[in-house]
């Protein structure tokens, strides 16, 4: 192991060099694995890809430790780490961000049933007994003007996080078509959706995408455009040897 650097498998990563100051790294305790050959095995192909910053596919069986390998890789190289777990109702506007704020008009509130009214204002900090009349200038008071929210795909790149697109083939295509420059040699995200903002990844910036293979129930298969964007690297189940090995240890 190089001086300043993790063993990660096969292979010494540096440390993170992000930028969030509330960033969210695995403790020890929820990403510890019991390093079985399998593992091992898996460990190394994924920090390869790590080492040279490339978005990689995590596709194997259910329970061969997709996500957990890169929350171990996060831990040991003291990355931020976020995992989305996505599914058929996931919205771009969950991933890259949205307007938030400025929603309310005196029309609408007066229009709201009584019941709903107070209920927003006190979402908003009411408390009290105050006429309708005066609850709907509360609220236009208190209701902040909009406001364009990161996504936390957007938040990940610019904090220099190790984010996880759980469950890819999952998501409907126009939402994963979005994501594609990303994924290019560009690595960027332009945010038509806000200025025509560019956002370039933080250098520390992973990006990792698990699925189940494509013949499970309920799964699609991703077009060929995404599997071109993905290398992919097919994580083992852990045989019976590997998971006997896992109960002598943990229990």
């Amino acid at each position: 192991e190089a001086e300043g650097t993790v063993r990660v498998g096969e292979f010494s990563l540096p440390p993170s060099t992000h930028t969030s100051p509330t960033a969210k790294i695995p403790s020890a305790q929820s990403a510890d694995l019991v390093m079985t050959p399998t593992t091992e095995r898996n460990l190394s192909v994924m920090a390869r890809a790590w080492l040279v910053k490339a978005p990689v596919l995590l596709e194997g069986p259910t329970a061969a430790g997709k996500t957990s390998m890169v929350r171990y890789t996060a831990y040991k190289t003291n990355t931020p780490y976020r995992r989305i777990n996505l599914s058929h109702q996931t919205e771009i506007s969950d991933l890259l961000g949205r307007f938030e704020g400025g929603q309310y008009t005196q029309e609408s509130l007066e229009q709201m049933p009584a019941a709903e009214r107070r209920s927003l204002a006190e979402q908003l900090g009411y408390q009290g007994s105050r006429e309708d009349e005066d609850l709907v200038q509360f609220i236009l008071q208190e209701d902040p003007e909009a406001r364009w929210v990161d996504g936390p795909v957007i938040q990940a790149m610019k904090n220099g996080e190790a984010l996880v697109l759980d469950e890819i083939n999952l998501a409907r295509g126009e939402v994963l078509e979005r994501l594609n420059s990303l994924f290019d040699d560009d690595r960027n995200i332009v945010l038509t959706e806000h200025t025509n903002e560019v956002v370039r990844p933080h250098e520390a910036f992973r990006v990792f995408a698990t699925m189940n293979p494509g013949t499970d129930v309920g799964r699609s298969r991703l077009s060929k455009a995404m599997r071109s964007r993905w290398p992919t690297v097919w994580t083992e189940g852990q045989t019976m040897a590997d998971i006997t090995q896992i109960m002598a240890e943990r229990y």
